[in-house]
């Protein structure tokens, strides 16, 4: 086995086309955050981001970004703002141990695999702290089996959504949804919006380098990852905003926002309806709604959802002492944590 690093950008035609072959033999490898486009993005911002390249019998089985950090310990490309890691692969076993002591790394750590990644089983963590359910638009079965798998309490709320919308457009003019518009100025609005009610998003607006890879991911248009910018309005103005990562088969959702003056229309959820009602008119089989960090329950998530797939977190290390050393230490703090809540 060989394993060559490189830079994002330096991966050439035919390597392209491989990671794309990987990437059309299953539904979850198809996920926009695991094409090589958007990991071309974090390189061009990012001087640390990196791709391991692992070859067998001189025939490439897997393609690993990573940013690589301190003491040779690489961690995930894009961090918090990438919410899906691991590998591009064909499937086959490999020796991961083995993948990172060649790639000259001391550690790798993933945060947000999914289960389907079979390679990475033994370096998982456990316990649910590490695991994080993922809920989805199932949409392979179109949208009226999408809507026949839902609740009768979330068909009632689609029906109450409806109701809204036909209230908003008596009182402003007319509602329409537009799948991709590419305005800059959207993009503007929904994140001057999120900015407005969180203080994270906020932090970010000011973060200007931030700001530029976002704008790039919005505005990108390749086969493999493109960005839509959904607008919903009402009359002549923007109710709603969403931003999304699209492949061919699956649109992960980003952010999405909306007016506030319209907020007792639910004009968030009525776009996020248009989304998923779209989404299947183009051909998609998943929407993904991104997992949940809090303890929030009964969101839109869990409303509109049909379908769950799992992300897990872990860690493989070049030296199998350090990875017992760090098992240990992971169960104690873990152990303390419970034992001291406060």
């Amino acid at each position: 086995m060989q394993v060559t690093v490189v830079r994002p950008s330096e991966l050439g035609r035919s390597e392209a086309e491989q990671w794309r072959a990987f990437q059309g033999s299953a539904l979850m490898m198809s996920h926009p955050f695991l094409s090589l486009s958007l990991a071309r993005v974090w390189g061009m911002a990012k001087p640390s981001a990196r791709v391991a390249v692992v070859e067998d019998s001189g025939r490439i089985e897997a393609f690993i970004p990573f940013e690589i950090g301190d003491g040779r310990i690489a961690s995930r490309l894009g961090g918090g703002y990438t919410a899906v890691d691991g590998m591009v692969t064909s499937g086959a076993p490999l020796n991961m141990r083995s993948v990172v002591r060649k790639a000259g790394l001391r550690g790798w750590r993933f945060e947000r695999a999914p289960a389907s990644q079979k390679a990475l089983d033994p370096y998982r963590y456990s316990g649910p702290h590490h695991c994080r359910t993922v809920s989805y638009a199932d949409l392979s079965g179109g949208y009226d089996k999408y809507l026949s798998d839902l609740s009768d309490g979330t068909r009632k709320r689609i029906a109450r959504t409806e109701a809204y919308r036909r209230a908003l457009q008596r009182k402003v003019g007319p509602v329409s949804f537009e799948w991709s518009n590419p305005k800059p100025e959207y993009f503007d609005q929904l994140f001057q919006w999120k900015s407005d009610q969180f203080r994270n998003a906020r932090e970010a607006a000011e973060d200007r380098a931030l700001m530029s890879v976002l704008r790039e991911l919005a505005f990108m248009d390749n086969d493999d990852c493109h960005g839509l910018i959904g607008v919903l309005s009402a009359g002549e103005q923007t109710a709603a905003v969403t931003m999304c990562l699209a492949s061919a088969e699956v649109i992960a959702l980003f952010t999405l926002g909306y007016n506030p003056e319209f907020s007792r229309f639910s004009a968030g959820t009525m776009q996020l309806l248009d989304l998923i009602r779209d989404a299947a008119a183009h051909g998609i089989t998943m929407v993904d709604f991104g997992a949940d960090y809090t303890v929030v329950e009964n969101t839109y998530k869990d409303r509109f959802r049909n379908a769950t797939y799992e992300l897990t977190g872990g860690a493989v290390w070049a030296s199998r002492m350090e990875a017992k050393a760090r098992s240990v230490y992971r169960q104690v703090k873990y152990r303390q944590s419970n034992e001291n809540p406060d």
